[in-house]
């Protein structure tokens, strides 16, 4: 009970902040899950913009599919002529070196939850490229 009232508070307010921001014609763009179970993907009324089924192939640690929405703006689609990292990494290869190379010591161990989670940067950087910035 106590998970479907909190699944209910996060549904509830990602809808008031896509009515502020289609209201008011802010720009947003917001990235969740893509699984058949994710309640954004079977009862959300907005379609999402673009899904990325292996974030591997951008560079990214696990395949994790996600759905991004871009709200009153447009992804670039620009084109990127270069090859992208492979960092894939088993699941406890990578909890391992999210302990270990890229937190301060002092924020303690990373669970396998928070680093499933975890974005790599250079995904996040070809995403940038790709989707945000203008290169015209």
């Amino acid at each position: 009970m106590k998970l479907i009232d909190e699944v209910r508070q996060n549904y509830l307010t990602v809808c008031k902040m896509f009515i502020v921001c289609l209201d008011r014609g802010l720009k947003l763009i917001m990235e969740n899950p893509y699984s058949e179970e994710h309640f954004l993907r079977r009862y959300w009324c907005y379609p999402a913009t673009i899904i990325d089924k292996d974030r591997r192939e951008n560079g990214d640690y696990y395949a994790k599919p996600t759905q991004y929405w871009f709200v009153n703006c447009e992804p670039k689609n620009n084109f990127l002529m270069e090859a992208y990292t492979y960092n894939h990494l088993g699941e406890h290869d990578a909890i391992r070196r999210l302990n270990s190379d890229m937190y301060p010591k002092e924020w303690g161990n990373v669970s396998q939850k928070v680093a499933r989670s975890m974005i790599h940067p250079d995904y996040a950087n070809r995403f940038i490229r790709q989707y945000l910035i203008d290169t015209n």
